[in-house]
């Protein structure tokens, strides 16, 4: 039987319907998801997604700097892309806020977000040093650990406005102080996951999106090295 006598069987046969095989019509169209063979769809555990219907839109190595990443050295910042990574320094008291806009990210409803970050120097008061999603001139969201092993998830909405606060400081024994963390976020079907190192730390409804720019968002008296910003969507 051919795939589209296949698609008209399951619109007309209940057989079609039973619980092994959940969606019938979304898996004959994408061929991307067996849910007899993975079992249910668990967007809080972080491999509760199949790798099968992801579409990589985003692979930044930094292996060199073709989205023009800012690199400079003057009294305020010093920030460099070497061997792979991106060394930010933050010389100052006060925050720097940078991102690039990736436009093949529009309209991306399910989606992943995979960053890379050392904390080598918290500063002076150990704040947070952040990943950018999402965001539009000065609105954007943003999820930050630091090195007394807290994060926080919060949101900008102009440049003279403080943060909107969706999840106070918590504590999270998955932040590994002055080494490598493994920053996710996954939304699916409205909600937005966040993991540490493959630990789910929280999860939020109604995040708002205002646009296509990520980046960093860094503390004063902080040094900060990121690696390996990746974006995936989900066929799903």
């Amino acid at each position: 039987m051919n795939k589209y006598l296949m698609l008209f069987a399951c619109f007309s046969l209940s057989a079609c319907l039973k619980e092994e095989n959940p969606d019938p019509i979304r898996q004959l169209l994408f061929e991307c998801y067996d849910a007899k063979a993975f079992g249910a769809l668990q967007p809080s555990v972080y491999n509760g997604l199949p790798e099968t219907c992801v579409s990589t839109l985003v692979e930044e190595r930094y292996e060199n700097n073709n989205r023009d990443w800012t690199e400079n050295n003057n009294q305020d910042i010093d920030f460099d892309i070497t061997g792979g990574i991106y060394e930010l320094q933050v010389k100052f008291a006060g925050g720097w806020y940078m991102g690039r806009q990736f436009d093949e990210t529009a309209g991306s409803e399910n989606y992943q977000l995979d960053v890379l970050m050392r904390i080598d120097d918290p500063g002076d008061t150990d704040p947070f040093s952040s990943i950018v999603w999402k965001g539009e001139n000065w609105q954007f969201l943003n999820f930050g650990i630091n090195n007394s092993k807290r994060f926080v998830i919060r949101e900008r909405l102009s440049q003279s406005e403080p943060f909107k606060i969706w999840q106070a400081s918590t504590y999270s024994e998955a932040i590994l102080p002055g080494q490598w963390n493994a920053l996710s976020i996954r939304k699916y079907e409205g909600t937005t996951y966040f993991f540490i190192n493959q630990v789910l730390v929280a999860s939020l409804t109604g995040l708002p999106e205002y646009g296509n720019v990520f980046g960093f968002f860094l503390p004063g008296k902080s040094t900060t090295t990121v690696d390996d910003l990746v974006f995936k969507t989900w066929r799903l």
